[in-house]
């Protein structure tokens, strides 16, 4: 079995750290070796692109499979993981 590169991946601007933080700690707890990226303002304001957090999800999973990673999963910052 080969081994794949993986991410898991929130976007959270400024306003919305607290809850990515919330999300992290709860993630850290289950998954506490995992890669877990976080594409905040800066990321956001390179790409650019005025709906940018229309489009975000796609654009952003493209640039880690571009950058070598095989699965990609990006998780809402304000969600929290039970498990």
């Amino acid at each position: 079995m080969e081994n794949k590169k993986r991410a898991f991946f929130s976007i959270a601007t400024k306003a919305h750290l607290p809850y990515f933080q919330m999300f992290q700690k709860s993630f850290r707890h289950f998954h506490p070796k995992d890669e877990l990226i976080l594409f905040s303002d800066k990321e956001v304001e390179q790409s650019k692109d005025p709906d940018i957090l229309y489009r975000a999800t796609p654009f952003f999973a493209w640039q880690l499979m571009k950058n070598g990673y095989d699965e990609v999963c990006k998780i809402d910052a304000d969600s929290l993981i039970l498990g």
